[in-house]
């Protein structure tokens, strides 16, 4: 009976606490909230609802003793107002900011990065400082409803200003399109006119300096690629430079107070325009996001035609090409520095004779390697050369079966075929892609006997035909693109092998044996063994072949010929397309520069070779002449060695050459 009792009397004491804790918050609640009232009133603020919202998402359970501070009570209204004054300085600053950008010494340049033509797509690419703000002015009516905050100031544009037609922007206003786009990402809206119609529907990223391809800040906008289209918001991009003239013009007699902005003649107020050729790609230059070989590359990468030249183009922009340039002119440079540091023990005669030898011997090592790379360098082909398709010479005796070689290669019937001996009596040309790469076939008159001397083909000149005139010159045109052709088809009839073959050495050996250095690379073909099915009579005829090219040819001829021997059938293409596979590999082989990675190529541009041969006349110098002068003249050559390989970084500013390549570039590259 006690202990219920007791139970009951516990019972009842917790519901009058729990009632009374209630009425006590809800008594706190009234009282804040008549407080916050009041603050509001002595502001003068008529916006009470809306403001009392906001304010209210103070937690309830923060007390107002808590707001104010224990040593120092002040009045909210006070610090209501010391609020909202620090909300004007931060637009102050935000205007100072903007007013910095639009009077940037640095012109924003705009242009079209893709084609002209009616596509899908078009990119419209905008870099310099002003490039977020005319995006932002673009969007202008796609401001969210909700706010957009500037610092501690917070701003809403109502539906009003939204709606109404703009004439005239002032700056409040454009700060007030702020907005907060994340770098490298991509968004989706509407841009618009400055009649707040709508132009498109757009893609658009922002990348902030110096994480953009020109290292300032770059918008790019992806719209619809009608050329109409490109063309009205190319308008609209070109209109902001009237919009920030105006402010400026509204500012500028506030500018004079505002301390580091100084404005230009405001006559000349050409602050947006569009580029010039590439102008994106000379700013990024200028900021050290690109150099000079990095640009050369991105031109080849712009206007190669083969796979090769494409490779070639990426590994300049990766900066393989670079790194062998540096090796090469670091090398120079640390043998500069040694040499530098036996001057002054040769000043004051410390080095004896047999410590000079042997430092002398150790420089004309340093440089013999040296002089050994930029020959190896020279050696190559130019990166040039390659726009040009290689000239391929199909040669051999009369009806071996070239013509119907090249009209199978052609998939076309580009030559004249028939059972009448020399019948094609010119060269007949054809621009063929194997594999991506270009080459330029050459079908060609074929050779009938041995043409030795003009006196031989002078005394029966009487007696030809007005064919085998025709023939003759054929042969001559023949015989002058072997020595202008980079590699030649050389086919015989199965048949007549022998008598063939040995006509082709006799002629190779006299043509070659001179001038060595013009001689093109061989492929050996045996044609028409659709003719001869008789497995060991071939293998017998392969045996025979090479007996003949290793007894009868000339030794570095001989070097030029592969040592695969191909039997094809041009009338039926059997293993004509493993000739041309073997063929396209070897020639882009014989193209490449491999240093420790196969998969790397590398070639030099015309220009580079002009500033290695200016390097190589230096280190010759010092190679014939080591032990004749003092380290001084060595040090001083090895410094001129140095300095063309700079230029061939772009290490020394050399404005023409980099205006040469730009100009190649497009508008908006």
């Amino acid at each position: 009976m006690g202990s219920g009792f007791l139970f009951l009397l516990i019972k009842y004491i917790f519901v009058i606490y729990f009632l009374n804790y209630c009425k006590s918050k809800k008594r706190n609640k009234q009282d804040n909230t008549l407080f916050l009232n009041t603050c509001y009133s002595a502001n003068g603020n008529t916006k009470g609802t809306n403001r009392r919202k906001k304010l209210l998402l103070i937690d309830n359970k923060t007390s107002v003793s808590n707001l104010l501070s224990d040593k120092n009570k002040l009045n909210y209204g006070e610090q209501n107002e010391k609020i909202e004054n620090n909300g004007l300085k931060n637009v102050e600053e935000e205007k100072i900011n903007y007013i910095k950008k639009i009077v940037h010494e640095k012109e924003t340049i705009y242009a079209l990065s893709s084609g002209k033509d009616l596509s899908a797509i078009s990119v419209i690419r905008i870099s310099g400082p002003l490039s977020k703000i005319i995006l932002e002015i673009l969007l202008h009516k796609g401001v969210e409803k909700k706010d957009n905050q500037i610092g501690s100031y917070s701003i809403q544009l109502s539906e009003e200003d939204t709606k109404k037609k703009k004439k005239k922007w002032n700056l409040e206003q454009i700060i007030k399109l702020k907005k907060n786009i994340e770098s490298k990402k991509l968004y989706y809206s509407k841009i618009y006119d400055n009649a707040n119609d709508i132009i498109d529907n757009v893609m658009y990223s922002y990348f902030k300096s110096p994480n953009s391809y020109t290292g300032e800040d770059v918008v790019e906008l992806y719209c619809h690629g009608n050329p109409f289209i490109v063309k009205e918001i190319m308008a609209a991009i070109e209109n902001v430079n009237n919009i920030l003239y105006e402010v400026i013009n509204e500012e500028k007699d506030k500018i004079g107070s505002r301390q580091m902005v100084h404005v230009d003649d405001l006559n000349n107020f050409i602050k947006i325009r569009e580029s010039k050729r590439g102008e994106f790609t000379q700013r990024a230059f200028e900021n050290n996001k690109m150099d000079l070989l990095q640009i050369e590359g991105l031109k080849e990468l712009l206007f190669c035609k083969q796979k090769i030249q494409k490779k070639i183009a990426l590994n300049y922009l990766n900066g393989y090409a670079k790194n062998i340039y540096l090796k090469l002119r670091n090398n120079i440079k640390k043998l500069l520095v040694y040499i530098q540091l036996k001057i002054d023990f040769e000043d004051e005669h410390i080095i004896t004779k047999k410590k000079k030898k042997y430092i002398n011997m150790f420089i004309k090592k340093k440089v013999n390697n040296t002089i050994k790379n930029i020959k190896t360098i020279l050696k190559r082909e130019n990166i040039e050369s390659l726009n040009t398709p290689s000239n391929v010479l199909i040669f051999g005796n009369v009806n071996a079966g070239k013509s119907t070689f090249m009209n199978y290669i052609c998939n076309s019937d580009i030559s004249i075929v028939t059972k009448i001996k020399g019948t094609t009596i010119d060269i007949i040309q054809k621009n063929i892609k194997i594999f991506n790469n270009d080459y330029n076939f050459c079908d060609s008159a074929g050779i009938t006997t041995l043409i030795n001397t003009k006196l031989e083909e002078e005394k029966k000149e009487k007696q030809k035909s007005v064919h085998k005139k025709l023939e003759s010159i054929g042969i001559k045109k023949t015989l002058h693109f072997l020595e202008n052709s980079s590699s030649v088809f050389v086919l015989v009839n199965i048949n007549n092998y022998f008598n063939e073959l040995k006509n082709v050495i006799s002629l190779l050996n006299g043509k070659f044996m001179s001038n060595p250095k013009k001689t093109p690379y061989f492929f050996l073909c045996i044609n028409k063994c659709d003719l001869q099915q008789n497995p060991e009579r071939l293998l017998k005829i392969k045996n025979n072949v090479k007996k003949m090219l290793l007894n009868f040819l000339n030794p570095r001829i001989f070097k030029k010929f592969s040592k695969k021997i191909f039997f094809i059938s041009s009338k039926k293409g059997h293993n004509i397309n493993k000739l041309l596979s073997h063929f396209n590999r070897t020639m882009v082989n014989k193209q490449s520069l491999s240093s420790d990675n196969k998969n790397v190529y590398f070639l030099p541009f015309e220009r580079h070779k002009i500033y290695l041969k200016e390097s190589l006349t230096h280190l010759r110098f010092v190679q014939q002449n080591i032990n004749l002068v003092n380290f001084d003249i060595i040090a001083e050559e090895i410094k001129l060695a140095v300095k063309p390989l700079h230029e061939i970084i772009g290490k020394i500013s050399n404005e023409h050459i980099l205006a040469n390549i730009l100009d190649t570039f497009c508008i908006g590259k």
